[in-house]
C-alpha cells in the first residue's frame, strides 16, 4: 500500500490523497490494483470578507478528470445563464479497480463521486453526483489513452457519457 499527499498555495485550502493496493502475481507483475482518490477544497480570502465575481475562478466537478459519467463541469453550486462556474468549496472521491487484460491493454471499474458547493452551503455527501463505469488503458510509451463510459446516477440523470483522455486520472 502506498499514499500520497499534497497541498497548494495561497488563498486557498486543498488536500488530495491517493492510495493504492496491488495484488502481486507470480512473475512480478500485478494481476489487479484498487486505487482511490480523494479531492476536497475551500477557496478562502487571507483577509477580510469573501467577496467573489464571475470573473474568479471557482472549483469545478463533473467529467472526464473528476466525476465520469457528467459533462464537463456539470455539477457546479454556482451558474450564469446556464453555464456552469463551480463552486466556492469542493469534494470529490474516486475509486478504480483496474486489471490488465492483454498486450498492452487494461480494463477498469469505477465508482465516482462529488460535487461543488455554494459559500454558505455545506459539504453535504447527499448531494454528491454519483458515477459508475468501465473503462479501457491504452499502455503507450507516453502515457496512457484513457477510454471510459461513465453512468450518472444521481439529480435524475441518465444515460452515457463517453470520456477520452491521455494519461491517468490520478
Amino acid at each position: 500500500m502506498y499514499q500520497t499527499y499534497g497541498t497548494t498555495a495561497r488563498g486557498l485550502e486543498f488536500l488530495m490523497g491517493y492510495y493504492g493496493i496491488l495484488d502481486r502475481a507470480p512473475k512480478g507483475g500485478y494481476r489487479s490494483r484498487r486505487d482511490g482518490n480523494v479531492r476536497w477544497g475551500r477557496l478562502q480570502r487571507l483577509g477580510g470578507p469573501l467577496t467573489l465575481t464571475i470573473f474568479d475562478l471557482f472549483f469545478n466537478a463533473g467529467g472526464t478528470e473528476s466525476v465520469r459519467g457528467y459533462s464537463q463541469d456539470a455539477l457546479s453550486a454556482y451558474s450564469f445563464f446556464d453555464a456552469p462556474l463551480g463552486g466556492t468549496k469542493l469534494f470529490v472521491g474516486n475509486v478504480e479497480l483496474r486489471a490488465p487484460l492483454f498486450w498492452r491493454l487494461s480494463g477498469v471499474l469505477f465508482a465516482d463521486a462529488g460535487n461543488t458547493f455554494a459559500n454558505a452551503q455545506p459539504i453535504r455527501l447527499s448531494e454528491l453526483g454519483v458515477g459508475l463505469g468501465f473503462g479501457l488503458r491504452i499502455k503507450t510509451p507516453l502515457a496512457p489513452i484513457r477510454i471510459d463510459v461513465g453512468f450518472p446516477r444521481s439529480f435524475g440523470e441518465n444515460g452515457v457519457r463517453w470520456h477520452f483522455s491521455i494519461g491517468q486520472m490520478f
